[in-house]
Order: structure tokens, then sequence, then C-alpha cells
């Protein structure tokens, strides 16, 4: 955040809430590299931290009302913690999810008033929600001066999202958002969790394009919910005829559904091949990373793809369009769909020299064509959560 963007934040907050802030942290969106829809089969995923964040200026209240404002949504919230979420307006449902889970821990939140502000894509794919909820946990983390690691306000800014959004979402989204580090991917183990950094080696080669395909969606709870639901159907089928008992189908070995497919129909055996092959893909895709062997890496992303499209048919036919599209261009080792699908980004893996020259084909022949302008930008891999400024600048944090 530039400090002019900050001086600007400021002033807003203090002309809405006719005070000064108190805090101000931030929590970037994400873009998940490899090992899309088996966070919550239990595997492994590598998401990045990107440079689109959400910012959060607060102070704290005595009366316990809650005053939210988003300088990117018309509407605002005032008033005392609803119970149950609101139909509108909605955003505010991912704040006070987060403030349930805190009470839920016999934390007392005393009330805020809260600016939001931010350039995470809403409804792209690059996990605004999960930015959303992880900034306002690291805030109130802050404010009460918690011990709670990295990985702790990733897990309770997830339970708010399944228990108070109603969206069963894995733990990816928010584990990046609080516990990214510049420079590299995260190795997050959704089983145990367990999250290690690991270094981006072919960095000083490549940067990642984030590319919207036009499509804006929703993270549709009916079809989300559908996908993880057919999951678990195959598993159970899969333990019942294999008599072994496994504990999530990202750990079911390709030999043994080979043996059961017949006793699965043609949705769940789809669905579980995509999950199996594509833990198999993050394992050699951390092998890529590891040997800076940038190619190998493109040619999962690209295997990637096309599993998400046919297996687990999360794709659309303008995402397939933007894939194909960038996977013929000179320059890109590999593109896939990223986040849950139904529309919303991809991400390609390009060579530095030429990342001017997609950009700019990109947005004159691939876009002008079609007459749409969404967005589309390179990043980098950019730290988690952060405070940028407290009362005391005492920050409370203890790595995993």
């Amino acid at each position: 955040m530039t400090q002019q963007r900050f001086t600007k934040l400021k002033d807003y907050f203090r002309e809405t809430f006719e005070q000064e802030p108190s805090y101000c942290v931030r929590a970037p969106g994400r873009v998940n590299l490899i090992g899309e829809h088996i966070d919550y089969n239990g595997g492994l995923v590598l998401p990045i931290a990107i440079k689109c964040e959400i910012r959060l200026l607060a102070r704290p209240r005595k009366d316990k009302q809650f005053h939210l404002k988003s300088l990117q949504m018309e509407k605002t919230y005032k008033g005392m913690l609803p119970e149950n979420p609101l139909d509108e307006p909605s955003w505010v449902n991912y704040v006070f999810g987060v403030i349930h889970e805190f009470q839920n821990e016999g934390l007392e939140i005393p009330g805020f008033d809260a600016l939001y502000d931010g350039d995470v894509p809403v409804s792209s794919g690059l996990s605004s929600s999960a930015a959303i909820e992880v900034a306002s946990a690291w805030f109130i983390h802050n404010l009460l001066q918690t011990n709670y690691s990295r990985l702790q306000i990733a897990l309770l800014s997830q339970r708010a999202e399944n228990n108070f959004t109603g969206v069963q979402c894995g733990l990816m989204d928010q584990a990046i958002s609080a516990c990214g580090e510049k420079g590299s991917a995260l190795r997050l183990d959704c089983a145990i969790p367990q999250i290690e950094s690991i270094p981006i080696g072919f960095s000083n080669q490549t940067e990642f394009l984030i590319a919207h395909s036009g499509v804006y969606r929703g993270l549709s709870t009916s079809a989300y919910n559908e996908r993880r639901s057919q999951c678990e159907e195959a598993l159970e089928v899969i333990c019942n005829i294999s008599g072994k008992n496994y504990d999530n189908l990202c750990s079911v070995p390709m030999s043994v559904l080979n043996k059961v497919q017949n006793n699965l129909n043609d949705v769940l055996l789809r669905r579980a091949r995509h999950v199996i092959k594509e833990q198999q893909r993050v394992i050699q895709a951390l092998d890529a990373l590891h040997n800076g062997n940038a190619k190998r890496f493109g040619k999962l992303l690209n295997a990637s793809h096309k599993s998400l499209a046919r297996d687990y048919e999360v794709s659309c036919p303008e995402l397939d369009e933007l894939t194909s599209w960038l996977q013929s261009r000179p320059g890109v080792l590999g593109c896939r769909l990223t986040g849950a699908g139904f529309g919303g980004c991809t991400i390609s893996l390009v060579q530095k020299h030429m990342i001017e020259k997609i950009l700019t084909d990109l947005k004159s022949e691939f876009y002008a064509s079609r007459g749409i302008n969404p967005p589309a930008f390179f990043s980098e891999a950019e730290p988690g959560a952060s405070a940028l400024f407290t009362p005391t600048r005492a920050i409370i944090e203890k790595r995993d």
C-alpha cells in the first residue's frame, strides 16, 4: 500500500467514524499454483499469496456495536453482532463469522469501527473472502493480544466460513493468506494440517500471470458442496469395496481405484480420479520447484487443467478458451484454471523475457476481440497477513 493510499484511507476513516484509526492490518489474496479441489480431500496443495490484498483500518468501541464499511461494497452495517448470516450486506458475514469463532473460544470482542479496502478481484477465484476473514482475524488477534500462531488464525478463519457462511471450504485459502512468505509457495498438508514454505527455484527465470476469464462467479455453495459430497461418497465406496479404511481420498492409491472402478458410477469415478492424480501432480510439482525445472512445472499445470475440465467438471467454455489461448503462446510454459472454477481466473507460468508481450497480446487480441476488459496481472509470491500499525506496535506473533 502506497503512503498516498494510506493517507487517503486514514482521512476517509476519520470522516466516516469521527475518530482516528488505531489499527491497520492487511491480508493478501491467493492463487493456487497446483492442487485444486484436494484441500478438502486431505491432500497437499501449493498456493502463493499475491500482491492484491484486503486492508483494514479499525478502532475498538465500548458499546459492543459493529460499524463496518467497505470502499468496494455499497452497503454498510451498523448494529450488534447478529446470530445468523445476513442477506444484505452479505460481505459482512465473513467478518461476523470470525467474531463468532473468537467468542466460541471464550474471548470477548468489545465491538469496533472498521473500514475495509482492497484490490482483490471479487468473484474471481482469488479468495477475496478468505482475505477479509484473515484480515479481520489478524486485527482481533492484535486487539486482544492473543498468542495464536498464524496457522491457528487460518484454522479459525476457515471455521468462520464453514460454520457461519455455510461454505464447506478447505483450509488452503485462509492458510496462505495468513502464513505466506515472500518468494515462496506454501506446501500445505491439509490432512494434519502442516505448513512449510517452499522457495520457488525458478523465480529468477519466470513470473506468474493471473488472467481473468471474464466470467465472474460467486462460490456457489450448491456446486462446491456437491463436489465435496461426491468425493465423500466415492471414498466410502472405495473403503467398503477394498476393505481398507483410508483417511481421505488423497491417500487412496491409484492402483486401488483401478481395482474398484467398476463399483463406482461414472461421476464418482471421475471425481476420485481427478483427486488422486492431482495429488500426484502436486508431489511432482514440489520436485520441480526444488530442482528449478520450470518446463516440468508448466506441463503439470496443463495436465491439471485437463483433469479439472474433464474429470472434475469445474471449468467453463470461457476458461477453456482462455487457457487454450495462453497455452499456445510462445513463452507460456503452462496454464490452468485456478480456484474453485465455474469462472474466475487462470494461472500461467511465463518466461520473464516474454511477460510484457504476453500481457499486451492478451489485452489487445484476446480480451479486445471479445469486448471484455477483466483483470490480468503478474505477481510474485508475497508475504501473508501483517499489522501495519497498532497502538503499541507490540505484535504477538508465533510461527509454526
